[in-house]
C-alpha cells in the first residue's frame, strides 16, 4: 500500500536529518512522531506501486520525495524547518513557501537525501540519476526537469500518469489545454476501411512495419547504433486525401494513441516562444510510445529565408536550427503533414525516414471506395454494364424516372475528383431519400441526381 511505502520513507527522511543536523533533533523528533501518527491514520486510495520495484534503492528515494508534494506534503515539513533555521546554507536546496509553510524539493534535496547528507558526496551522482536516460525519465516517473543548464536548482515534478498510476491505481489521459495543444485522433473505422491507390497502401504498410519493429532494430547488437532512435514520415497530398485517416489508423491498429498537435497555439511571433511550446509538447511525450501527428507542418517546419538579413528572419532561422536539433533528439514517431511537400526545410527531409504522396484516387481506387461505401450503407441499385450513361433528364431524377440503371465504374469515370470525403457526403443524401421512401433500392436517376447536387454536374 502507499500509506506503508510512505512511512518507511519517512522514517529513512527523519534518520538523514537528524544525523546532519544533531541541534534540531528534538524539534525533528517530535515532527517525525506526530507525521507517523498522521500517515498511520490516513486512507490513502490502493494504488499501484508495482512501478517502484523496478527503481533501485536511491531512484525510488527520489521517486517518492518528489511523489510528496502532491500526496502529502506534510512528509516535507521537516524540509522547512531546516530551511527556515539555516535559510542561507543551501544545504538541502528546495524552495519554500512561507506564508503556506510548504517545501518544493529540488534535485539538491534529491541528492542530499541519496547521500545521507553528506554534502561532499552532492555531486557524484546527479548525471546518472538525472540525465534524459535514466529510469525515472524512461518510465515517466518525473517530468523533464525545466533549467538543464543549472538543474540541480529545478524542482522535482512528478509526471500526472505516475501520479494516477501510484496514488489512485487509475490510468491518466491527457486532454487539450494550454499546457498540451494536442488532441487524440480516434477514428472509429478500423484498418480494413482504408482504401487507398496500391502504390500509396503499400508505403503505409512500410510505414507501420517500421514503427512495429523499431524497438528491435535500434536495439540490434552491432546495427543498431547506426540508426535513430526516432521515426519520422512525412505525408504529402492534396485535403481529403487520406492524411490524418492514414495518422489514426496507424496508431490505432498498432496499439499507440495518436495526438494532432495544435499548430496555432504552438507557433507565436514572440521570439523563443514558439521554440519553447514545441519543447514543452516534446517534452511531454518523450518515450510515451505515442504517434505526434504534426498538420501543415509547413507552419512550423518550413524553408528557412535566404540573406534577407531582417531580424525577423534572423529569428526565425534560429528557430528552425533548435527544431531541427530538437527533433533529432526526439525519441518518439511523428508524422507531418503538408498539403505541399517541397515547403518542408531541406534539412528536416533528410532527416525523414519515410516520405508518401496520397494523390487523389485513380480510376481502381474510386471504384473501391465507392464499392465500400455502398456495402456499408447497405443501399442497393439496378446494376448495368460499363457503357456510356447517355444523356440523362437529371431535372427528372425522382422515384417516378424510368430506372436504367448505373454502373460504379461509370460514377468513377464521369465524377473522377472525389475523395472518401466527398463520397460521404454523396452516402448521406441517399441514406436520407432512403429513409424518406423506406426503402434501400434506389433508382439510377436518384443516384445521379445526389452526384450532381454534391459533386458538380458532369458531361454524360
Amino acid at each position: 500500500m502507499l500509506t506503508n511505502v510512505l512511512i518507511e520513507f519517512e522514517k529513512h527522511v527523519h534518520q538523514v536529518l537528524s544525523s546532519r543536523f544533531p541541534e534540531i533533533e528534538n524539534n525533528l523528533l517530535e515532527q517525525s512522531i506526530q507525521q507517523s501518527r498522521a500517515l498511520s491514520l490516513v486512507d490513502l486510495p490502493d494504488g499501484d506501486t508495482t512501478l517502484l520495484d523496478q527503481l533501485n534503492e536511491h531512484e525510488r528515494l527520489i521517486a517518492l520525495l518528489a511523489l510528496c508534494r502532491y500526496v502529502s506534503p506534510v512528509l516535507l515539513n521537516r524540509f522547512f524547518t531546516v530551511t527556515c533555521i539555516y535559510p542561507n546554507s543551501g544545504l538541502i536546496g528546495g524552495r519554500i513557501d512561507k506564508e503556506a509553510r510548504l517545501f518544493y524539493p529540488t534535485v539538491f534535496t534529491a541528492l542530499f537525501l541519496i547521500a545521507n547528507g553528506d554534502t561532499s558526496r552532492h555531486y557524484l551522482d546527479a548525471d546518472y540519476y538525472f540525465n534524459k536516460s535514466s529510469a525515472l525519465f524512461q518510465l515517466g516517473i518525473l517530468k523533464p526537469l525545466e533549467n538543464e543548464a543549472l538543474f540541480k536548482d529545478s524542482e522535482l515534478e512528478c509526471s500526472p500518469e505516475f501520479i494516477y498510476r501510484i496514488a489512485l491505481g487509475k490510468q491518466f489521459y491527457y486532454s487539450f489545454s494550454s499546457e498540451f495543444p494536442a488532441s487524440p485522433i480516434v477514428p472509429k473505422e478500423d484498418w480494413s476501411d482504408l482504401i487507398l491507390p496500391y502504390s500509396v497502401q503499400s508505403k503505409v504498410e512500410e510505414l507501420k512495419m517500421s514503427i512495429l519493429l523499431h524497438q528491435q532494430i535500434t536495439e540490434h547488437p552491432t546495427m543498431g547504433k547506426r540508426f535513430r532512435k526516432n521515426v519520422i514520415a512525412l505525408f504529402s497530398g492534396e485535403p481529403g486525401t487520406g492524411k490524418t485517416l492514414t495518422a489514426g489508423l496507424l496508431g490505432k491498429s498498432l496499439g499507440m494513441p495518436v495526438y494532432r498537435i495544435d499548430l496555432s497555439r504552438i507557433v507565436s511571433k514572440w521570439v523563443g516562444e514558439t521554440t519553447k511550446n514545441l519543447r514543452n509538447l516534446l517534452d511531454v511525450a518523450e518515450s510515451k510510445n505515442w504517434l505526434l501527428f504534426f498538420d501543415e507542418a509547413d507552419s512550423i517546419f518550413g524553408k528557412r529565408s535566404k540573406g534577407t538579413g531582417e531580424a525577423n528572419d534572423h529569428y526565425h532561422n534560429q528557430e528552425i536550427a533548435y527544431l531541427l536539433q530538437r527533433m533529432e533528439e526526439y525519441n518518439g514517431f511523428v508524422i507531418m503533414a503538408t498539403n505541399l511537400g517541397i515547403n518542408i526545410d531541406d534539412a528536416f527531409r533528410r532527416r525523414i525516414e519515410t516520405e508518401i504522396t496520397f494523390m487523389p484516387p485513380d480510376k481502381d481506387t474510386r471504384i473501391r471506395l465507392w464499392e465500400k461505401a455502398f456495402h456499408d450503407s447497405g443501399l442497393t441499385f439496378r446494376v448495368r454494364g460499363p457503357k456510356k450513361l447517355g444523356r440523362l433528364d437529371l431535372a427528372a431524377g425522382d422515384w417516378s424516372s424510368p430506372d436504367e440503371g448505373i454502373s460504379l465504374e461509370e460514377i468513377a469515370h464521369y465524377w473522377d475528383r472525389v475523395t472518401g470525403a466527398k463520397i460521404n457526403k454523396v452516402m448521406k443524401r441517399l441514406l436520407i431519400e432512403s429513409l424518406k421512401q423506406n426503402t434501400s433500392h434506389l433508382p439510377s436517376g436518384v443516384i445521379v441526381q445526389a452526384l450532381v447536387t454534391e459533386l458538380g454536374p458532369r458531361k454524360l
